[in-house]
């Protein structure tokens, strides 16, 4: 799943980045790396206001774990 949404970003699909990162995220996948990606997608398709909600409760998990 990592590659599948490697490649995807690389060729600026971010409907299907969009698609299997929450899928990622549900079966416990350790690349907490791609969740950003999933935010700059959101971005890119022009759901700002969803990109900032996103990274925002990215922000609070990262201060609650002391990162």
């Amino acid at each position: 799943m990592e590659a599948l949404i490697s490649i995807a970003w690389d060729l600026k699909d971010h409907t299907r980045v969009l698609r299997w990162v929450p899928r990622y995220t549900e079966i416990g996948g350790p690349n907490d790396s791609l969740e950003l990606l999933r935010v700059q997608s959101l971005a890119a398709t022009g759901d700002v206001a969803g990109a900032a909600v996103a990274l925002r409760a990215r922000l609070d998990a990262q201060d609650k774990a002391n990162k």
